[in-house]
């Protein structure tokens, strides 16, 4: 049994619009999910930190961390920081990483890059007073 479909020629460009729109909104989706954010170098960091709306200084410290396999309560929390700004540290677990801790110029706050094989993949921004707060790294 032969079964045969037919478009009139206004049905194949809704179709075929229809099939641009879903491939697009998928790449979009995708995009999203990936942001891949240069942290390379120090430039690039700094970009990053400028187009949230924070002024950091040039000088920052570094420290390599390995994220941990399985998260403890306290990293649970953290990543829900993460995921706030955009972030996911799941898919890091038990890759080594640097932290690229910068003071932000005229303030008490630090802001903290974790970077794995040059792609920035979360941090945080942090009040240093005794009380201070934990912000995620998105634009105020």
């Amino acid at each position: 049994m032969k079964i045969y479909i037919t478009f009139t020629k206004g049905k194949t460009v809704v179709l075929f619009a229809l099939v641009i729109l879903l491939i697009a909104v998928g790449v979009r989706l995708s995009a999203a999910a990936n942001k891949n954010i240069n942290g390379v170098d120090n430039p690039s960091r700094i970009s990053f930190i400028s187009n949230l709306g924070l002024n950091a200084e040039d000088t920052y410290d570094e420290k390599e961390i390995t994220i941990p396999m399985e998260f403890s309560d306290v990293y649970k929390r953290y990543n829900s920081v993460q995921i706030e700004a955009g972030f996911n540290l799941e898919k890091y677990k038990g890759k080594k990483a640097t932290v690229y801790s910068y003071r932000e110029k005229d303030t008490d706050r630090i802001i903290n890059l974790i970077v794995c094989n040059g792609e920035i993949i979360g941090g945080d921004i942090s009040e240093t007073s005794l009380n201070g707060n934990m912000k995620p790294l998105k634009k105020e």
